[in-house]
């Protein structure tokens, strides 16, 4: 009774990651698994202890929503460039002060052009980590879009040589 339920939630689970893969491709399925990985990184550079798997899988249901409240999956994802630039901007901030970024600091940001090398002893390699899911969303947006392009190409193409035919029989059929 045990096996067939576990190779039921087995079989969901592999449909579900086929028509995800059929929907947006192998790069987009690693850019969701990802995202929990990027948020892992985060709380742990801001070294968040406290309800950290509550605030973890919270974090990942708020992305979820606004990733699913939008058809246009652009516009999530520029939306979601712009917090992973805050992220980055609170961890750099973080690992010199020793304290979060608070919106009044973001205001002062137009200030950073006269400590740019300051700036650059701040930035660890590691941080950067925090882009990489949105690299690969974009890709796979891209990779989306170019493959319904191509699709719709193959369909137009296919539609023309059916209406060549049509008339070929037509023109045929009235000798």
């Amino acid at each position: 009774m045990e096996q067939n339920s576990l190779n039921i939630w087995l079989n969901k689970i592999k449909n579900w990651f086929l028509l995800k893969k059929e929907l947006i491709g192998i790069i987009g399925i690693i850019a969701v698994l990802a995202v929990p990985l990027k948020l892992l990184f985060f709380y742990q550079f801001m070294s968040v202890q406290s309800n950290f798997l509550l605030i973890w899988v919270i974090t990942g249901c708020l992305i979820y929503l606004l990733f699913s409240s939008f058809k246009n999956k652009w516009v999530p994802a520029f939306i979601y460039l712009i917090f992973t630039i805050l992220m980055f901007a609170d961890v750099a901030y973080a690992s010199f002060f020793n304290r979060y970024l608070s919106i009044n600091m973001l205001g002062a940001a137009g200030f950073l052009g006269d400590v740019g090398e300051s700036i650059k002893a701040v930035l660890k390699p590691k941080f950067f980590l925090l882009f990489i899911d949105n690299i690969l969303i974009f890709i796979a947006l891209f990779w989306n879009l170019i493959s319904k392009s191509k699709l719709n190409d193959s369909i137009d193409l296919k539609l023309q040589e059916a209406n060549k035919e049509e008339e070929g029989m037509e023109t045929g059929q009235g000798e």
